[in-house]
Parts: structure tokens; C-alpha cells; sequence
């Protein structure tokens, strides 16, 4: 349970800087808030919902992107009672606002650290899905050259063009 406690610090901290950034670029006009909770879901739908739709591609799981569609939204609407939700964002800010320069670089020091290795993750996946985890059977995998008739529609277009 700790490593998830610290994995929603990162997040929140994550929304928070976002959240101060386009604070001081709009103002409060343009709900802040709103786009501050935009990286973090995007950064979870991509790192761990972007997997799981791949390996239940690969498993031949029907309706498997409709599902991925499903965890994301269902992501969205969690992280936005955790972060959004009965003004929450107001005392995300008020949680962070006074912390010391020392403490602001170690924490974006762990979101730095967290971001590579995401990005590690997502890389390691891609190798997966590539290499290991064989692609869905209804998918033509040969490197077959196209057929002679493709080859003759393509030159007859190539020679209708107006030089």
C-alpha cells in the first residue's frame, strides 16, 4: 500500500504544478484546475490503460479498445473527485503552497524520476508487444509483395496524372 500512497503524492503533485502553471498563465477564468488534471490522466490512460489494451489486443479480446475507452474514462472521473471535485484542487494548493525551494526540487526530482521510468515502462511494453507477445491470428503478418494487379492499378494511376 505504500508504493500506491506514493504513487498518488506523485500524481497530485503532478496536478498541483500543473494546476499553479496554467493558474498563472490564464487566471482562474479558464479553469485551471480542469487542465491541470489533463497531464496526469493522460499520463496514467497512456502508461497503464495503453497496455492493457495492447495485451487484450494481443489475447484477441473482443471489444478490447471499447474497454481501454471505459478504464480511461473511468480513470478521468476518479481523478477528478480525488483532485477536482468540491474545490479539493483548493486544498491540493494550500498543502503545497508553502513548501521550501529544497523541498519543491525533491519532489520534482521523484516526478522526474517517476516520468523515466514510465517511459521505460512504456518502452519495455512496445518491446513486448513487438518480440514476445504474438500478434492477434486475423492479423496478416507476412511481408508478402502486393500482387501483380495492385502493381498495374498503381502504374495506370501513376500514368493518368497530368505531367
Amino acid at each position: 500500500m505504500k508504493i500506491l500512497k506514493q504513487i498518488y503524492e506523485i500524481y497530485e503533485y503532478l496536478f498541483y504544478r500543473t494546476y499553479i502553471w496554467q493558474l498563472r498563465l490564464w487566471g482562474e477564468k479558464n479553469s485551471p484546475e480542469i487542465a491541470g488534471l489533463l497531464l496526469p490522466t493522460s499520463l496514467f490512460t497512456f502508461v497503464f490503460v495503453g497496455p492493457i489494451v495492447g495485451l487484450l489486443h494481443s489475447l484477441e479480446v473482443p471489444n478490447n479498445e471499447e474497454l481501454g475507452v471505459l478504464l480511461a474514462v473511468i480513470f478521468t472521473f476518479v481523478a477528478y473527485r480525488l483532485f477536482v471535485n468540491d474545490e479539493r484542487y483548493l486544498f491540493i494548493a494550500d498543502k503545497y503552497r508553502n513548501e521550501t525551494k529544497e523541498r519543491q526540487r525533491q519532489r520534482m526530482r521523484q516526478v522526474w524520476i517517476f516520468l523515466a521510468m514510465n517511459l521505460v515502462w512504456v518502452i519495455f511494453c512496445i518491446f513486448l508487444f513487438i518480440r514476445v507477445i504474438p500478434p492477434p491470428s486475423n492479423v496478416d503478418t507476412s511481408n508478402k509483395n502486393p500482387p501483380l494487379e495492385y502493381i498495374e492499378m498503381l502504374k495506370e494511376i501513376r500514368d493518368r496524372r497530368p505531367q
